[in-house]
């Protein structure tokens, strides 16, 4: 893999230009949380978030309900996924692909960041130097790594991407790549400080409590519609309950479906609920017994009416997953294939054949508040496997303690209740968490590998296509999870506020915007 800049020397003199007159008004984030409860004024939209943030760095971020929609505000990518799920250009004003394996964008001439260092084709160059940096350790753009062969910068705003293989959702997963200025992290922690270049920029940062951001008056776009914004960490479905009837919050998602009626009572929100790209099952650690047993592993998947848990607890708005990771707004989707029916004595059979007539006692991690009705729904799972004699044990806790511990096959749970999604909705976005070398995949089977390492290589879309069909149905049968369902997107919006539901999870302030009295 190569990485080339351009020597032209714009950086240095425009560094030189600029640098003395910003530093004198620009600030940057601290460790203090300034946010408020106080009323809001018609300039700021205050958003639950969730998630505490794992950090500010844009090559550390994880999860698009937390630090990567915090990224997203402040810093810049190439392209961007509309609420309408349209990709268009953010820094790239525009691309081509020359050639299948060649993509090269025109980069804004505009974009700098706050303390005036310019955005350009070098800066991305080192940007993408900088997270396939191995010492650095960093895996946000890990999947990238074997495909971007070459990163180059043609002129100060062209730079040149070379594939190793072709990659038909190259431009969606562009959209969630953000880039730092190289040589202020350097300097400065990342983690805890930005130095933006997108829409906002941040005034205060606590990555349990939340961030209080301003508009960037520097930004090469259009200016938001707040001029500020409120992100607070809000972890549980009654907390972002409470935040919004007591007029602390105007944005939420991931409200228990049994609330929404009560929120929409005080006619001050708009609610509702939305299909995600969030697939919710119960993956399985394969290292451990029974689990390295595919016969036990279907038989739960017999167990649990799953059909019944969308209808009760998730309010019909949820879908049983049809024997797949993906539902059917994923482009991988399989429409051939049908979810495993609940059937209790069959999965009693396969238990006995599989040497466990009696059942057994095993443990489910559970991340609290993270999922719509998520406890309630991790219980009744519980309550239905011990029908056919499996006892489970449920261990509640934060969700950056279980995706930690779910990173070591030592330490992860037999079973853990997760919701992943691929923030681009494309079948490879989706099918990576699957592969053996992934941390977070303790189901780690060669037979899987093989069929997406063939699926990388596919020259054509229709090659593709048939092996993310032959990928689904060997998954099913393989049963590496429990399938439960696609989690909807509940959400309520403040009357004053008006903004689309988005099934990707993203809550970008600038997609907000005020309702005119």
């Amino acid at each position: 893999m190569s990485f080339s800049r351009c020597d032209f020397g714009r950086r240095a003199l425009l560094r030189l230009g600029l640098a003395f007159s910003i530093a004198l008004s620009m600030q940057f984030g601290s460790l203090q949380y300034v946010g408020s409860a106080a009323a809001q004024d018609s300039s700021t939209v205050r958003i639950a978030i969730p998630l505490g943030f794992r950090g500010l760095d844009p090559h550390e971020g994880v999860n698009p309900r937390a630090e990567v929609t915090l990224q997203s505000n402040i810093y810049s990518s190439l392209t961007r996924i509309t609420p309408e799920l349209e990709v268009v250009g953010d820094l790239a004003t525009q691309w081509e692909q020359p050639e299948p394996l060649i993509w090269e964008f025109e980069l804004n001439l505009a974009a700098r960041f706050e303390n005036g260092t310019p955005l350009d084709a070098d800066e991305i160059v080192a940007n993408f130097s900088r997270m396939f940096d191995a010492e650095l350790g960093f895996t946000f753009a890990a999947d990238l790594k074997p495909v971007i062969k070459s990163v180059e910068a043609v002129t100060p705003t062209r730079v040149r991407f070379t594939l190793s293989s072709p990659y038909p959702d190259f431009l969606r997963r562009m959209s969630y790549i953000y880039f730092l200025d190289t040589e202020w992290a350097n300097s400065h922690n990342p983690k805890l400080e930005a130095n933006a270049s997108g829409p906002y920029r941040l005034v205060s940062f606590d990555p349990e409590a939340g961030a209080v951001l301003e508009a960037n008056p520097d930004y090469y776009g259009e200016q938001p519609a707040f001029s500020n914004a409120e992100m607070k960490v809000l972890r549980s479905p009654a907390q972002r309950l409470t935040g919004l009837l007591a007029g602390e919050v105007d944005v939420a998602t991931i409200l228990d479906p049994q609330d929404l009626k009560q929120i929409e009572a005080t006619g001050e929100f708009n609610v509702g609920a939305i299909d995600s790209s969030r697939s919710v099952y119960l993956w399985y650690n394969t290292t451990k017994e029974p689990f390295d047993n595919k016969l036990v592993r279907q038989a739960l998947n017999y167990a649990v009416n799953v059909p019944q848990i969308t209808e009760t607890l998730l309010s019909g708005y949820g879908k049983a997953l049809e024997g797949q990771v993906f539902s059917p707004i994923y482009t991988g989707y399989n429409p051939d294939l049908k979810a495993y029916p609940y059937d209790p004595e069959k999965a009693k059979a396969l238990l006995a054949e599989a040497g466990y007539p009696n059942g057994f006692t095993t443990t489910m991690s559970v991340p609290t508040g993270a999922y719509v009705a998520g406890d309630q729904i991790a219980q009744v799972v519980a309550a239905q496997l011990a029908q056919i004699g499996v006892k489970v044990n449920i261990e509640q806790m934060p969700m950056q303690t279980m995706t930690q511990q779910g990173n070591n096959p030592e330490t992860a749970a037999p079973m853990r209740f997760v919701g992943y999604a691929a923030y681009d909705m494309s079948a490879r976005g989706f099918l990576i968490y699957f592969r053996s070398a992934g941390a977070s995949n303790q189901a780690k089977d060669p037979g899987y590998d093989k069929l997406y390492e063939a699926y990388l290589n596919a020259e054509t879309d229709e090659e593709k296509a048939k092996l993310v069909a032959e990928i689904t149905e060997y998954m099913r049968d393989f049963a590496p999870m429990l399938f439960l369902y696609s989690q909807p997107t509940t959400y309520a919006v403040r009357n004053s506020v008006e903004w689309t539901p988005r099934p990707d999870d993203w809550l970008r302030a600038f997609d907000m915007t005020p309702v005119a009295n």
